[in-house]
């Protein structure tokens, strides 16, 4: 599906649309009509912030060409750093550095992945041990699309080398999906820190531990029934404690658990619909697929609330953070967007202006993941489009903040952007996030090189 993320439920098993045709042209909205293409790109040149590289492994780096961020982010508590697609090597990168801005220079230090709630703290135990390498710790819930690029290993090392810094960084995740395999007992060891100050444990509060391995080695209907019928016992169980536990923690690591119990369910639920499917996700009831964004944004607004309410979150995928996702029209496919939900419907109207958007958008380039997947060359964007007034403006990296824009501002009208996938399409953009990162010449993510021989990811500096 275009723009949805890739991954959903295994790396192998996605959601895809075919898609038959680009958009011809943009739809210019009335306050467009009196402006020529050249006094719109002008417009963009003199408002976006030229930023010099997107190399986070600078050494010495002073962030001088992205301090404008800071008054544009200004007291948001939450950075959402999208992705057009899962095959970005150049976001990837440009994103690495940003989340080194942001720590050092503006104090977020909760890194919050597109990985499960349950099993993301096993990603932080394993940062702060010194026997385990950055790839091996993202290994633990971090999936493979961002722990096997290695334009993202700048970042995991970066996390790592934090630990022993006086700021370091905590990882954490949001998603509603079961990740992380290799952290095996993550819900279970949820549990069991739950009960543990108690000494009075029930005896089965932990059941669904049998009927988990059941359900992953076969992969049935009747396995995946008995786990979720499992998984609400231990749900009724802890509501039966709730006082005694009370007694004991604080009342978010009670809610931290039982989401991570309710995410599980939700998650096997998808799964049996697909298995009853035939392994085909396209004909399931689309409020199953929908509940993932609906527990990831609630996961968010909680972790940025209670779990971490003193403290500034970094949010690493565009998609799911998109504000008003049935108005973005993909003229290819109309309506395609209607009944979809997105976590971000859900974190913008529940932290407002504590949440701030930066989406990426590429001129040109190639795209393709790590598994040599959804490799291709994007096409012309059309004209009329964001990308296409960009290729006017002779910088490779560029900023713009759209939340600051004037109320009648061109980009406040219906224009034409690829932030979806890479596919132009029509909305009004300042309502759907509220910066876009723009690079001009993308490249594909890979496992060996940072990047090609060939690619521009730093310029100098202009006098």
């Amino acid at each position: 599906m275009v723009g949805v993320a890739r991954g959903l439920y295994y790396p192998e098993m996605t959601l895809r649309l075919i898609i038959s045709s680009l958009i011809a042209q943009s739809l210019l909205a009335p306050p467009l009509e009196a402006m020529q293409p050249d006094d719109l790109a002008k417009d963009v040149a003199e408002r976006a912030v030229r930023v010099m590289s997107i190399d986070p492994t600078l050494d010495g780096d002073d962030f001088a060409d992205l301090m404008p961020l800071k008054e544009a982010i200004g007291e948001a508590r939450v950075v959402w750093l999208g992705e057009q697609s899962h095959g970005e090597g150049a976001a990837f990168l440009a994103k690495g550095r940003l989340v080194r801005f942001l720590h050092e220079e503006m104090g977020f230090d909760v890194l919050v992945w597109e990985a499960g709630l349950a099993s993301a703290p096993l990603v932080d135990e394993a940062m702060k041990d010194p026997q385990l390498t950055a790839f091996e710790a993202a290994e633990q819930s971090v999936f493979p699309i961002w722990s096997l690029a290695v334009q993202v290993h700048p970042t995991l090392d970066y996390v790592k080398a934090s630990q022993t810094s006086d700021s370091p960084i905590t990882s954490a995740g949001m998603d509603a999906q079961l990740t992380g395999m290799r952290g095996g007992r993550a819900l279970e060891r949820l549990v069991e820190d739950l009960y543990a100050p108690t000494d009075s444990m029930p005896a089965d509060v932990l059941g669904f531990e049998t009927s988990k391995r059941v359900f992953w080695t076969t992969q049935t209907i009747e396995s995946a029934d008995s786990l979720i019928d499992d998984l609400q016992h231990t749900q009724s169980l802890i509501e039966t404690d709730k006082k005694l536990l009370e007694a004991h923690h604080e009342s978010w690591r009670i809610e931290f658990v039982e989401r991570a119990i309710g995410d599980a369910i939700s998650f096997i639920r998808a799964r049996r619909a697909v298995i009853a499917n035939n392994g085909n996700a396209m004909g399931i009831d689309p409020d199953l697929l929908n509940d993932r964004d609906r527990r990831m944004g609630d996961n968010i607004v909680f972790l940025a609330n209670k779990v971490y309410p003193d403290r500034k979150l970094i949010w690493a995928a565009t998609f799911h953070g998109i504000y008003d996702l049935p108005e973005i029209t993909y003229n290819s496919q109309p309506g395609m967007y209607a009944t979809i939900y997105a976590a971000g419907m859900t974190a913008h109207r529940e932290l407002g202006d504590d949440l701030y958007h930066i989406a990426f958008a590429a001129e040109n380039g190639t795209v393709g993941n790590v598994f040599g997947r959804s490799r291709r060359v994007l096409p012309p964007k059309p004209a009329g489009s964001y990308e296409h007034l960009l290729g006017e403006i002779e910088h490779p990296f560029l900023f713009l903040d759209l939340r600051g824009l004037p109320d009648k501002h061109w980009l406040r009208s219906e224009t034409v952007m690829a932030p979806l996938g890479n596919e132009p399409m029509s909305a009004i953009w300042p309502d759907q996030f509220d910066a876009v990162f723009s690079i001009e010449t993308e490249f594909p993510a890979s496992r060996t090189e940072l990047h090609p021989e060939d690619a521009v990811v730093t310029v100098e500096r202009s006098p």
